[in-house]
């Protein structure tokens, strides 16, 4: 199998004549041209490009100019060229000077392909044409294993390891010409089968092919890639190991306090809350509205609890009752938001119109402050439940919530994060004059395939500028779809198959 060298940053040298040309070289038998690359490139001689090497190559391509008369001039030719000196010994009707010629640079006859195929397979699996017999003995009588099996690459229309035998037509006559040619040349001593890394473009480049052709067939060769994904994977297990230990650790230790021990941010991060600024006329309702942890041990819940704040979406009129404004932290909480804001909240929240409340402007800072209310009233009426919370998480606008409640920022700082957010993202979302109204859409039940296709049909059936498209991955099976109205509108409401799915306008 060739090298894995993803990750790795190096790019393969560029040869001087392109793997092209040498193995059109083999194709088309030009010796001349076949001897300038490899005098140059020799490591082609070996080199897998996905279909075989070049030996592969010329045994494939036999019908095409391999069997030849062996003519004075060819043998001027051919008797130029390295390891030809005993041409002579061969048929002299049939001459394969291409194999020869491979064979005597650097060529392994029992090299086998990404199918397991050794040239010997592949002259097997033409025999029944004109000049594969002769090229067959030729490759018997360099030392070619006709025993060797093929890898199981047909496991499913033909499968098992075959043979040279298997891979010939089922043609009787070839079948018993290629077995007498295995009993003639049986006494030929068989080259070795050689390392699956010879015809690897980095092996040879990195080792040489002398170096790479002499290593065991079952050799495995410490590439320093390997040995350097070793060396990550190790790392990465004692990474892992050690985070379970600390985990497990911080387990322990929990379940000695029996849970109850409020959460301490600073044991986890080592960003220091956001306080207000010195002598600002929030600071004493900041301190008392700002949600607290309870001081000192208390008794707590069997297990650790987290707390998770909703998102936009989520907004109601009379979200804060009466009896919780009420509430003296609640209502400190309550005056600073209006102050930072510059309007009554409350009276929104109570009142409505419910138009006004789910527009982003209000929306935002409303859920925002609702949220914590909840847990200002969560640790006044409930404080063992609320003391063992040790995580706090929020979708969207709630992780603002959730930062306040971890401690991360006060009160009034994340107030203003989300008023200013809030301004924002309505900026955005205003329709210019004259332009077309856009908005979203939940969707629930449907993969993201069938989404954008309903989302490509509406854009099409509206024309050019239409613009509807998934815009915010939820959950599973659960997005959000923004675009222009018209659009949403004619991708939301579909007939069957999704039946199943559901669609809702997000405020």
């Amino acid at each position: 199998m060739p090298r894995d060298m993803r990750g790795t940053g190096r790019y393969p040298p560029q040869p001087r004549f392109p793997p092209f040309a040498f193995y059109s070289a083999v194709r088309l038998g030009d010796p001349e041209l076949l001897s300038k690359v490899m005098s140059v490139d020799p490591y082609f001689v070996t080199q897998d490009n996905g279909a075989g090497a070049p030996l592969h190559f010329a045994v494939t391509y036999r019908q095409l100019d391999m069997p030849f008369k062996a003519s004075t001039a060819r043998r001027a030719v051919y008797a130029q060229l390295p390891g030809l000196c005993h041409a002579e010994r061969l048929p002299p009707l049939l001459l394969p000077l291409q194999a020869h010629h491979l064979l005597n640079n650097g060529a392994c006859v029992n090299q086998a392909d990404g199918r397991g195929w050794t040239p010997l397979h592949r002259a097997a699996h033409l025999a029944h044409l004109g000049g594969y017999l002769e090229l067959y003995e030729y490759l018997l009588s360099r030392g070619a294993d006709p025993s060797l099996l093929s890898h199981d690459s047909e496991p499913y229309l033909n499968p098992g390891r075959k043979s040279v035998l298997d891979v010939a037509v089922d043609d009787e006559d070839v079948r018993q010409q290629l077995t007498a040619l295995n009993a003639k040349y049986e006494g030929v001593p068989k080259a070795p089968s050689p390392h699956p890394d010879v015809g690897d473009w980095w092996a040879l480049y990195d080792y040489g092919l002398e170096v790479v052709a002499s290593w065991p067939a079952d050799y495995q060769h410490p590439y320093p890639e390997v040995l350097k994904r070793s060396r990550d994977k190790q790392l990465a297990r004692q990474a892992r190991q050690q985070r379970r230990q600390a985990a497990q650790a911080a387990l322990a230790a929990m379940e000695a306090a029996g849970f109850s021990q409020p959460f301490d941010p600073t044991s986890v991060t080592s960003t220091p809350p956001i306080e207000a600024p010195a002598g600002s006329s929030s600071s004493t309702a900041t301190a008392a509205a700002t949600p607290a942890a309870a001081a000192g041990p208390a008794t707590g819940p069997s297990l650790p609890v987290a707390l998770l704040f909703p998102g936009q979406g989520s907004q109601a009129v009379g979200m804060i009752s009466a009896a919780a404004a009420a509430e003296p932290a609640v209502a400190a909480m309550l005056a600073e938001a209006r102050e930072v804001l510059g309007y009554d909240l409350l009276a929104l929240i109570r009142d409505g119109p419910k138009s006004q409340l789910d527009d982003t402007v209000y929306s935002q800072p409303a859920l925002y402050v609702t949220n914590l209310v909840a847990l200002q009233l969560l640790r006044s009426r409930e404080p063992d439940a609320a003391a063992g919370a040790r995580v706090m998480a929020g979708l969207s606008l709630g992780e603002y919530s959730a930062l306040v409640a971890a401690g991360a920022m006060s009160f009034a700082d994340g107030l203003k994060v989300v008023k200013a957010r809030g301004a924002a993202m309505a900026a955005a979302a205003a329709v210019p004059p004259g332009g077309r109204a856009h908005g979203m859409l939940s969707v629930v039940g449907l993969g993201d395939g069938d989404v954008e296709r309903l989302c490509e049909e509406a854009c099409q059936q509206l024309g050019g500028g239409t613009v509807c498209q998934l815009a915010n991955y939820l959950f599973p099976q659960g997005r959000v779809v923004s675009g222009h109205i018209d659009a949403l509108e004619l991708s939301a409401p579909r007939p069957r198959p999704w039946a199943r799915s559901r669609w809702h306008a997000c405020p």
